[in-house]
């Protein structure tokens, strides 16, 4: 598997930064497009399904959130253009400061085109993981 890391230090807590990203409210902001919401997302077991649009690429991925240490950890399984684990970690690193890490290991496709869509895919991703971590950081440092 394919292990892509993004990470970003946020003028927040622990508890702050989990709950902020725990808040359905502020999902927009960093999930962006989600829908089939089964459950509760924010609890293990929780699905849901993202369509996001990644350096002219379509993905759909589907997301069930599998285990779950509040303010510490997130692990979510993803099936679909995009396959894999991801995990989502909530490190304190100075007095009222967040490192948030998010990384996924994706499974790699095969055949006789999958190197290329992995190679493709792979920076989509990458891309899109950056996005995120630095959306949650906006979010929270400027209070919305």
């Amino acid at each position: 598997m394919e292990k892509i890391e993004e990470s970003a230090t946020i003028n927040a807590s622990p508890d702050q930064v989990y709950a902020w990203m725990s808040d359905l409210a502020n999902w927009p902001t960093f999930v962006g497009e989600y829908t089939n919401v089964v459950g509760d997302p924010i609890q293990v077991g929780g699905e849901w399904d993202v369509t996001s649009r990644v350096l002219g690429l379509k993905l759909t991925t589907h997301f069930v959130r599998k285990q779950q240490e509040a303010a510490q950890w997130v692990k979510i399984q993803m099936q679909g253009d995009v396959s894999g684990e991801m995990t989502i970690r909530y490190e304190a690193v100075g007095e009222g400061q967040t490192r948030l890490s998010e990384s996924l290991e994706c499974v790699p496709r095969k055949g006789l085109f999958g190197g290329v869509a992995n190679a493709v895919i792979g920076k989509a991703v990458a891309s899109e993981l950056s996005r995120t971590v630095q959306a949650v950081k906006r979010g929270m440092e400027s209070g919305s």
